[in-house]
């Protein structure tokens, strides 16, 4: 049976003043973003979900949501980072592999089941081309002989989106830290870590201003087919 780990324990400091609350609980029409992302792992098959948080929002999420089926709760007592939070969350696990996400990165038009088969050493990520948020320029003898608003870098990276063995959890997280500084880098030196290039549109939330462009997306989406 997939298992996968929402981490949900944000405090979303850069949406600040607008939000101050968990990016988790960002309202998409009558349904929060953590409640979005459950749904779209259960169409995908994924029966039962950890949901890593921390109290506060755990209290103000149960007061809205709207999901069911198996659901656990895995609470920190402490800000851990997203190492400690995976490391906690997997105790609620029992395959031998989870699928670990970012409530706050959506990929909405991608199975998550093509990361989860895919995994064959330690660990996998999803990988994506991003555009960047600035016009890019081109300049040769002090003139701008090409110009391209906000264009899409040559580079991969890391969108958010996970499958690691139950036992390279065990071994490889810390307690306290992220696992994008602290376990990352580890299985990446130890060839522990492959990359899967996602080509899907990839929607992440960092600031207000994005959660406001992601409202439009999704919606013209909802539109077209079904969220």
């Amino acid at each position: 049976m997939p298992e996968a780990i929402v981490l949900a324990g944000g405090h979303s400091m850069r949406m600040r003043p607008e939000w101050k609350w968990s990016k988790a609980l960002l309202m998409f029409g009558r349904h929060p973003l953590l409640d979005i992302q459950i749904y779209w792992l259960q169409d995908h098959g994924f029966d039962h979900v950890v949901v890593a948080t921390d109290e506060n929002t755990y209290r103000l999420w149960s007061a809205i949501t709207k999901t069911e089926g198996d659901i656990d709760v895995s609470l920190e007592w402490k800000k851990l980072g997203t190492s400690g939070a995976v490391l906690r969350a997997g105790d609620y696990v029992s395959d031998r592999k989870v699928y670990v996400m970012n409530v706050d990165d959506i990929l909405q038009q991608y199975s998550p089941m093509e990361l989860y088969n895919s995994l064959e050493k330690g660990g996998i990520v999803a990988l994506h081309k991003p555009k960047i948020g600035y016009g890019l320029a081109r300049i040769k003898n002090g003139l701008v002989t090409r110009f391209q608003e906000k264009p899409t870098i040559k580079y991969w990276v890391s969108c958010g989106h996970y499958v690691f063995r139950r036992d390279i959890i065990r071994d490889y997280f810390t307690l306290e830290g992220d696992l994008e500084r602290e376990v990352l880098p580890v299985l990446a030196r130890e060839r522990q870590l492959q990359g899967y290039k996602v080509r899907t549109p990839w929607i992440t939330i960092n600031t207000y201003k994005d959660y406001l462009e992601a409202l439009e997306r999704l919606r013209f989406k909802r539109r077209q087919t079904a969220l």
